[in-house]
């Protein structure tokens, strides 16, 4: 049961951070404070932290880091085509996102400086 919670986790924090990650370059956005990583050495620490432990070298560490490249270019491919199919809903989701933050500037500023 452990192993599947683990799973889970894993997958979604990979589907998480792939989709962040091709989210900004689609849409050239810059990236968010703190930035987010899709690194394999960062998104996958834990699990890799957990072959070493094994005892893996560092040639098996360096194969466990390519599978898990591969699976997070999976996601990032997946991630662009859902992009690149439904951008026409995603832009008018954005645009709805700025005409809040806009009328939330124009309250601000007829509020006058504080």
């Amino acid at each position: 049961m452990l192993a599947d919670k683990t799973l889970l986790s894993m997958t979604l924090a990979v589907t998480f951070t792939s989709g962040l990650a091709v989210g900004f370059a689609a849409k050239g956005a810059r990236p968010a404070r703190g930035g987010f990583s899709s690194d394999p050495a960062v998104v996958c620490a834990p699990e890799l932290q957990e072959l070493k432990d094994k005892g893996y070298d560092d040639a098996e560490l360096a194969e466990a880091r390519q599978c898990y490249a591969d699976y997070l270019n999976g996601y990032a491919n997946w991630w662009t085509e859902f992009l690149d199919t439904y951008s026409k809903n995603l832009d008018l989701h954005d645009q709805k996102l700025q005409k809040r933050l806009d009328a939330l500037a124009a309250r601000h500023s007829e509020r006058g400086p504080k």
